[in-house]
């Protein structure tokens, strides 16, 4: 998964692309250009995005700059 479909995917949760980007401390235009795939988040904006969500930062940094799938090995 990428991170533009994860962010998609949560954004059911938040109603609206502002009260997204309110909840995840960034601006709106830049979580935008996020979900529409143009811009990928910086390491930084991934451990925020990770904070934010509960979501193990090595997740979100593989959705972002690896392979698209979970940096956990099964188990």
């Amino acid at each position: 998964m990428s991170i533009s479909q994860w962010l998609r995917g949560m954004l059911k949760g938040y109603g609206s692309t502002y009260d997204m980007a309110l909840a995840l401390q960034v601006r709106e235009p830049t979580l935008n250009r996020w979900l529409n795939g143009r811009r990928i988040p910086s390491a930084p904006s991934c451990i925020k995005l990770a904070q934010a969500t509960d979501t193990p930062v090595q997740d979100v940094m593989a959705m972002a700059y690896g392979n698209g799938e979970s940096a956990r090995q099964p188990a």
